[in-house]
Formats: C-alpha cells, structure tokens, sequence
C-alpha cells in the first residue's frame, strides 16, 4: 500500500516542481532598475500625466525624479501570464534620459503596463508591493504647487 502510495505522490511532486520552474523561467521576477535599462543618475527628466484630473507635471530636478523613481523601487515585477488590453488609467510616468523616452508606466496598484521606446519592453507586470494613488497624487500635489 505505502509503495502504491508513494508511486502516486512522487510524480505529483515532479510535475508540480516541474510547473514551477517552467513559470520562474518564463515569468522571471525583476526590478524597476533593471526594466529602467539604464542608472538611475541617467533620468534626466520625468513627465506624469493624468487623464483623469488632466494635470500633466514635467519635472528636471534630480531630487524630485528620484523621489518618484522611489515610488517604483523596492518592489520586484513580474510578467503577467495573460496579458490584457488596457481599458484606462490613472497616472501614466514617462522618464527620459536627454530627449528619449527611455521606459514609460501606465498605471498604478497592483498591475502596470511597462513598455520601452524600442518596445523590446511591451506588458503588463504584476508588482510585488501596491503602487498606490495616493503616493502620485501627493507627488503631483507637489509639484503643482511650486
């Protein structure tokens, strides 16, 4: 009975394994510097725009693009397995180096849509830690104010 048993789990635990590892191979974890493409210190310019309050806030200074890079790091990204067509926004963030767009973000929460210029980058990315509205709606606040 126990050799039964046992003929019966292992493969179970194979194919799971094996299910796993094909979904770490396939939809890597990844971070926001390494979709950026480039250093931080690279971002020369960063554009946010709001379809919803029609606020659009473009900003060149170091410390306020690395206060909102800040609101992308520390989260990991992953691809989502069924990609889907976007139905609308809150926030889209480009940021540039010089005059090229070098990564832009659509969205916030739980789920983005990173793509690049060249689009090699192209799909919606589940993130590890929530994306709040608050936070860019207090950065933009921000920045509307001055």
């Amino acid at each position: 009975m126990k050799k039964k048993l046992l003929w019966v789990i292992i493969p179970i635990v194979l194919i799971i394994g094996i299910i796993i590892t094909y979904f770490e191979v396939q939809y890597p974890r990844t971070t926001f510097e390494k979709l950026l493409g480039t250093e931080e210190y690279n971002i020369t310019k960063v554009l946010v725009k709001s379809p919803v309050t029609g606020a659009r806030v473009e900003t060149e200074n170091k410390e306020k693009i690395m206060e909102l890079i800040n609101l992308f790091n520390n989260r990991t990204y992953r691809k989502e397995f069924k990609q889907r067509l976007g139905v609308g926004y809150i926030y889209a963030s480009d940021f540039f180096s010089g005059d090229k767009i070098v990564l832009s973000v659509i969205g916030t929460g739980n789920s983005v849509h990173i793509y690049n210029e060249t689009r090699t980058i192209d799909s919606y990315y589940n993130v590890s830690k929530e994306i709040t509205v608050n936070s860019f709606d207090n950065w933009v606040k921000k920045r509307l104010k001055k």
